[in-house]
This record gives structure tokens, sequence and C-alpha cells, in this order.
């Protein structure tokens, strides 16, 4: 299943590890983002640790209220024309796409609504039993192994080097003498 803006993103919410690959995708491309991008990318996304070493559940339950809260107007971002002016979107309409966040007259957002508050204990129960579940714990050994195994092909690929015969060495060479004599006679 391609993962594109068309994808039902409300199962991330709603089924968290159970859809494991939109789960994977999800943690992947944004656990960076509340967990520090350069910690993630080091300890979970080359493999040594599983992501509920490296995000807490409040930083997991953060990251899917910011998901639930901006994901309409990342969706209307996605799919706006550029407007005569250049932009896509005015601030007003973001801000009336948002669920748990209102902007002010002075452009600033006023915090998140109480609902959003509410919103973001339940989404930190919901997440602490879903990593103590029985599946919770294999998805997290999963994903570990998925990346481990991605660093590796990625290593892999990072160190092949075209072997390059004998003959074309000794080729290469003569040709970067016999130029440089040239350019040495032309002086």
């Amino acid at each position: 299943m391609p993962i594109t803006w068309e994808t039902e993103w409300d199962d991330v919410v709603h089924d968290l590890r159970g859809n494991e690959e939109l789960y994977t995708y999800f943690l992947a491309n944004f656990g960076g983002r509340v967990a520090g991008v350069k910690q993630w990318n080091f300890n979970t996304l080359s493999g040594a640790k599983p992501p509920s070493e490296v995000m807490s559940v409040s930083m997991e339950a953060l990251l899917l209220l910011f998901f639930i809260n901006y994901a309409k107007v990342w969706e209307s971002q996605q799919s706006s024309s550029p407007s005569a002016d250049g932009g896509s979107m005015s601030s007003i309409s973001m801000a009336s796409v948002t669920l748990y966040t209102k902007q002010n007259n002075s452009s600033t957002k006023d915090g998140w609504s109480v609902e959003g508050i509410r919103c973001f204990q339940d989404l930190k129960v919901k997440v602490q039993e879903d990593r103590d579940s029985d599946h919770g714990k294999q998805f997290e050994g999963r994903f570990q192994r998925l990346m481990k195994a991605h660093q590796l092909s990625a290593d892999q690929a990072s160190r092949k080097r075209k072997r390059v015969s004998a003959t074309e060495q000794l080729s290469s060479i003569t040709n970067e003498l016999s130029d440089a004599s040239s350019s040495g006679d032309e002086s």
C-alpha cells in the first residue's frame, strides 16, 4: 500500500501499532520531530534502540495530538493551488481547520483548548496500553529489526565500490600521463 495524503490517516491514531505498515511509516518519518532528530536518527532509525526507549509515552501522545490537530491543515496545503499572491492558504483558513488550537487576532496561537488537553491525556493512556500489549511489544521488536536491516543495506550500498580492472587502471594512468606531458610541451 503506497502511503499518500489519500491514506486513511485516522487509522494512525485509531489503530496505533495495529496497522504496522502505516505506524512504522508514521514513527520513522515523524518521531524525530518530538524526540529530537539527532537522537531519533542515531538511536532509533539506526536500529540501536526501539522507539519506546527514545520517545516517552508523553512524546508519542504529543506527536499524535499534533497530527490530529494539524492533519486537515497539511492536507489542505497539499491540495490547495497557489493563490495570486503566491501563498497557498491564509492564516485564518488554517486556524479554522485545526481542532484544538485557535489563532487570536495578533496571529499568535492561544495554546491548546481544554478539549485538546483532554485528548492528550486520553492519548497518553492509549499509547501506554498499546506499548504494554503483546502486539505493541512485538511491533517494537519488528520496528527495530526493520530499521537495523534498512541501515545495514544502506551501509552496504555506500561501501560498494566499482572494481576497476588492471587494464582500465593502466589505460587511465597512461591517458593522464600523456595529457600531462602534452600540456607540458605546449607551455
